[in-house]
């Protein structure tokens, strides 16, 4: 399907959906995703015959938005860690506008 405003979208016969599975677990494996960030919003149901009986195809819509990472100093130690995009975008928000 057409790229519209960076968003990016497919649909997939559900006869797929375990090559889907193991596409995604593939690219975990070499590490082209963050695992941590892929177990958090990559977990689905691969099995939709129970939830969707009769569904034929599944509509799959990717909205590409980068992670921001932090560092920040605690006791003379430095952390880093992975915000995710949903987050992220609420803390460069005026508190007013979150609230």
């Amino acid at each position: 399907m057409r790229n519209i405003n960076g968003f990016k979208a497919r649909s997939v016969s559900v006869q797929h959906l375990a090559e889907l599975k193991e596409d995604i677990e593939k690219l975990k494996r070499q590490d082209l995703l963050d695992k941590h960030l892929a177990d958090v919003y990559l977990q689905f149901d691969y099995d939709v015959t129970a939830s969707l009986p009769g569904a034929q195809s599944l509509f799959i819509i990717a909205i590409p938005q980068p992670v921001t990472r932090v560092s920040f100093t605690w006791r003379s130690k430095v952390y880093q860690c992975d915000i995710p995009p949903p987050i992220s975008v609420k803390l460069m928000m005026p508190a007013s506008k979150i609230l």
